[in-house]
């Protein structure tokens, strides 16, 4: 059977598990994912159901939100080598004697097999992510949502938005934010600004949990939101959306909702394109 160790951040999760539901090889592959990542799947199953996608949650001592050596920050913190040597005991004592091990992404690929002492093989390259996944295990043509006209999304609709990222520079600003409330609001939509744990004004409501995140996607009409996790989640749970993220930033994280339906752009453009 072949691995796929699972390393990185709730976003690349969610993609990897929406490609393996879609799959008809699921019996040919096994997820190695961080123990951080459980409480994610666990609050998913809720709402989705699995089926026969084979996981096993491994404590490999990650708690910034992915393996510090695929970062910068973090690439010299003396955890980092702990981490490395956690993944290197796992495979020492579960050898992969039948299959090939798998990384999703190929960022330091050669010196993580280096210092693993193991032949890694990589999934994702510079091109987009979900299409990648796709491609790799053979899945058949997406069948996308259409984005909803205006007309079926007028009056008293819940427009959700998140304007939050893992990375502050795909943060939606204030003034974009503050544009995209009126717009909205205009068009006769309730709108909801939802952060993490913080409330900011009269539209924000804040979540503290993953069960509750869910919830509120579920909840939703329409999502906007930057390029994180909440996209990605509405995706996954089949809700229309739309994605801001800042210009000259790669769009290899574009959902294919968005692709098919032209539903995103850049902060420049979110007028003419809402």
């Amino acid at each position: 059977m072949h691995r796929i160790f699972v390393l990185r951040a709730y976003g690349d999760f969610t993609i990897l598990l929406q490609a393996l539901l879609r799959s008809n090889k699921q019996s040919q592959y096994k997820l190695v994912a961080s123990a951080h990542l459980q409480s994610l799947f666990n609050s998913l199953q809720q709402f989705i159901n699995f089926g026969a996608i084979q996981i096993e949650f491994v404590d490999f001592g990650i708690d910034k939100t992915l393996l510090r050596f695929f970062t910068n920050k973090f690439f010299f913190s003396p955890n980092c080598f702990k981490e490395i040597q956690l993944i290197k005991a796992y495979l020492k004592f579960n050898p992969n004697k039948e299959g090939q091990d798998y990384l999703e992404q190929d960022k330091r690929i050669v010196w993580f097999n280096f210092l693993i002492g193991k032949n890694f093989r990589h999934i994702i390259e510079d091109q987009n992510v979900y299409n990648t996944y796709d491609q790799f295990l053979e899945n058949s043509t997406f069948q996308h949502l259409k984005k909803p006209e205006d007309k079926q999304i007028n009056g008293n609709k819940k427009v959700l938005i998140f304007p939050d990222s893992r990375l502050p520079a795909k943060n939606i600003p204030s003034d974009v934010l503050d544009k995209i409330i009126q717009d909205q609001t205009n068009k006769g939509h309730i709108v909801q600004v939802a952060y993490f744990k913080t409330q900011t004004n009269k539209h924000s409501v804040s979540y503290n949990h993953f069960d509750e995140l869910l919830k509120m996607i579920q909840d939703a009409d329409f999502i906007i939101g930057a390029d994180s996790l909440p996209i990605h989640l509405a995706n996954l749970l089949n809700k229309p959306h739309f994605i801001l993220y800042p210009k000259g930033f790669t769009q290899l994280f574009i959902t294919p909702f968005a692709l098919a339906n032209q539903s995103f752009g850049t902060f420049e453009e979110y007028k003419i394109a809402l």
